[in-house]
């Protein structure tokens, strides 16, 4: 039996499919905490949540916001559907901070009805999540890696 050398990555939103290529490794941010997902990893399925998606392919990595979604793991490839995703280099980091901060006001101001509460804890967890990978991907511009 042949080791398994490369996983196949697929990142799809409802818009687009992100990304299709053989990488090394791949970090998503899970339920439970970060997982890490190698070549020949056993066969699951994962609750996504809004965070840092970090992709390994030789000494490169590269660097995703994603919202919730899941994703389905087997040996040699992962697919990850998640509702939104957006490169570092693509952030808009003013909007994103405008976005942080209308968030937090929403989740703390006492009229605030409680599902809308929700609506403002998951934008204020995207928001955070895309200036997080902003400034990794800024600092990995500067030698500094993920």
């Amino acid at each position: 039996m042949t080791a398994i050398k490369k996983i196949n990555l697929e990142i799809v939103t409802p818009y687009a499919i992100l990304f299709n290529e053989a990488v090394d490794m791949v970090i998503m941010p899970a339920r439970d905490g970060e997982l890490g997902i190698l070549p020949g990893h056993a066969v699951m399925m994962a609750a996504i949540t809004s965070g840092e998606l970090r992709i390994k392919r030789g000494d490169d990595w590269r660097l995703l916001a994603v919202s919730s979604g899941y994703a389905e793991i087997a040996q040699d490839m992962a697919i990850v559907i998640v509702n939104a995703a957006e490169w570092g280099d693509e952030i808009d980091v003013p909007r994103a901070e405008y976005a942080q901060d209308r968030a937090e006001k929403r989740m703390t101001a006492a009229n605030t009805p409680a599902m809308e509460r929700v609506h403002a804890r998951h934008a204020l967890e995207r928001a955070k999540a895309r200036l997080k990978v902003a400034e990794h991907y800024a600092n990995s511009q500067k030698g500094h890696h993920p």
